[in-house]
């Protein structure tokens, strides 16, 4: 191994004017820089790629850096971005620095992946989950262009975003949007990329996308907007080698819509904040092969179809009083009621656990730092961590390290010889009594069906 270290020493004294020379700047007495940046954001797309009907389509590689499918078999969102400098001194000495990341991009890929690998483990061709570890990546990256003489605008690549007033939709998940200004009205229309099929090592129809759909009207003081997010899942649900799905049970879809209205304005001293959301659509739960390789089989019926109605409240009110501003905030969201029937009313802002921009708003920012707000990744309340089974999607196995809550009924002692999730008896425990999972019985916590039977 070799290596070689260069330093360059230059003349210091009173800084002169910036020269331009070319490509280069003139930075310092006869030192010279070039920017040099680059973004490529493709997608990508291919069906039945080898005109081969009876063999399932799948890509060369489950890892996010591997560079095959983006020029063959695959359905991705891909970037290839460079950033780096060209530094001379005097016609004798000259230094180039060039970062590069070329990766393919969902809601995860475009975070740090550090000590991860794919989800869903062996994929459904009995190959083993790659590693997603990343050396440099870009938090954000994304080319915007206005076209010149027309209101709109279009972005595409992975910036901080955020949806609806109260940032309920929002993150840095890869998107192509389009913007559109006409004065005091604006509306804006994009495709997100949530999880992309390729780390599970599937093409086609085993994404998961989201599209997003906003029209504000500016009255000012006043703001009132519409929001629309439709959320189609086939990822999580998506048929891997493992007992289950990808993430959840194989054959899990989910088609949501979330419509939220709201106003904000100013009326003297006070500053508000009012926004109603509504959560329609419809799930399926886990198929025939879904239900045996979780063992529920005759317990849980397969391709159960379940509708999604929920809603929730976020409001916000501040008086400016000079040194002090009181406020007041309401959060409230539906909660799901009978765990044996085919209605999810539990609301939640997605159908996948993820996080809000709440706290990215001029109204909650000052809760950022919040423990009882915005932290992240809360631990299960005691009730829910000692459950008396190994593990919830195989609830009739019990757990010797996890004997359960004592005290709580239902949580501990003996199994009950019961499928029935309302039977409580003293003193021992029903793997399938309400309550177990219901931290993921709603549309926005996964959809996990064991939580939901």
């Amino acid at each position: 191994m070799a290596a070689a270290q260069g330093t360059l020493q230059v003349p210091t004294g009173t800084p002169q004017p910036a020269m331009r020379f070319g490509n280069f700047i003139e930075i310092g007495n006869d030192v010279l820089m070039h920017i040099i940046a680059t973004v490529d954001l493709r997608y990508n797309t291919t069906t039945n790629w080898d005109f081969e009907s009876n063999v399932r389509d799948r890509v060369a590689s489950r890892n996010p850096q591997s560079t095959i499918q983006q020029s063959g078999e695959s359905d991705v969102f891909w970037l290839l971005s460079r950033f780096g400098a060209d530094f001379r001194y005097q016609k004798s000495t000259e230094v180039q620095l060039v970062l590069q990341q070329r990766t393919n991009l969902d809601g995860n890929t475009t975070d740090d992946r550090m000590n991860s690998s794919n989800p869903g483990g062996t994929d459904i061709f009995g190959r083993a989950a790659s590693t997603e570890n990343k050396g440099f990546y870009c938090v954000y990256c994304w080319l915007d262009y206005k076209f010149e003489g027309t209101p709109l605008r279009m972005r595409v690549g992975f910036d901080l975003w955020r949806l609806d007033q109260a940032g309920l939709i929002g993150d840095n998940d890869p998107r192509f949007a389009l913007f559109g200004n006409f004065g005091d009205l604006d509306v804006t229309a994009a495709a997100v990329y949530q999880f992309e099929s390729q780390r599970l090592g599937l093409t086609n129809d085993n994404d998961l996308i989201y599209y997003t759909f906003s029209a504000g009207y500016n009255l000012r003081p006043h703001r009132f907007q519409l929001d629309v997010t439709y959320t189609r899942d086939r990822f999580n649900g998506a048929d891997t080698g493992n007992a289950a799905g990808a993430v959840q049970f194989r054959g899990q879809k989910t088609d949501s819509v979330l419509v939220s209205g709201s106003w904000s304005g100013r009326l003297g001293p006070v500053r508000a904040l009012v926004q109603g959301n509504v959560m329609l659509g419809h799930a399926k739960g886990a198929n025939a092969a879904g239900i045996d390789r979780a063992d529920l089989t005759g317990i849980r019926g397969p391709d159960r179809d379940y509708d999604i109605f929920a809603g929730g409240v976020v409001a916000y009110g501040e008086v400016d009083l000079g040194r002090v501003r009181p406020f007041l905030g309401l959060l409230w969201g539906s909660a799901d009621g009978d765990p044996t029937d085919h209605k999810l009313h539990g609301f939640s802002p997605q159908p996948y656990s993820t996080t809000t921009q709440l706290t990215g708003t001029t109204w909650f920012a000052h809760l950022d730092t919040s423990n009882a707000l915005s932290a992240r990744d809360y631990t299960c309340p005691a009730r829910f961590q000692g459950l008396g089974v190994a593990n919830v999607n195989t609830p009739g196995v019990a757990s010797a390290t996890n004997p359960g809550a004592p005290g709580i009924a239902g949580r501990s002692g003996p199994t009950v010889p019961t499928n029935d999730p309302r039977q409580v008896v003293a003193g021992q425990q029903n793997p399938y009594a309400t309550g177990i999972g219901v931290t993921n019985a709603t549309p926005g916590g996964g959809f996990v069906e064991c939580s939901h039977t």
